[in-house]
């Protein structure tokens, strides 16, 4: 390990951060790594993991939020869903932004999230946030 890599602690070994990008309000294209939604969050997810901390950026499958659809809602729960078969002790921070603040939303519920930090989230005139505490 390099000593500017911080070693974690007993308390932080299930500590996992999920970064979730942003998007579009609507768009059924796919989604591609060199996005510029998905390349702002790469800083965030690298840093870190430089810092120690174990941090995976889901991929969406298509750009939008598409309405009634919520279409990345179902990548980022698969993503979640597969922090915690790997470790059935994770404790995850939903980290997100704009769209992906969104999504954390929708994720805050799980058992699993210990954590939610959404950066300029997107919340339509309308829509309800329900955090909980």
């Amino acid at each position: 390990m390099t000593p500017n890599r911080r070693q974690q602690q007993d308390g932080d070994q299930h500590l996992v951060v999920l970064v979730l990008p942003g998007g579009k309000v609507s768009s059924h294209r796919p989604a591609r790594a060199w996005h510029l939604s998905n390349l702002r969050m790469c800083p965030f997810t690298a840093q870190l993991r430089l810092s120690g901390v174990k941090a995976v950026q889901a991929r969406y499958r298509v750009r939008g939020w598409n309405g009634a659809e919520r279409s990345p809602v179902a990548d980022a729960r698969a993503a979640l869903d597969a922090i915690t078969k790997r470790n059935s002790q994770a404790q995850v921070i939903l980290l997100g932004h704009s769209m992906g603040g969104r999504v954390a939303a929708e994720l805050c519920g799980d058992p699993a999230v210990v954590g939610v930090v959404a950066l300029a989230p997107w919340w339509p005139d309308g829509t309800s946030v329900n955090l909980r505490s």
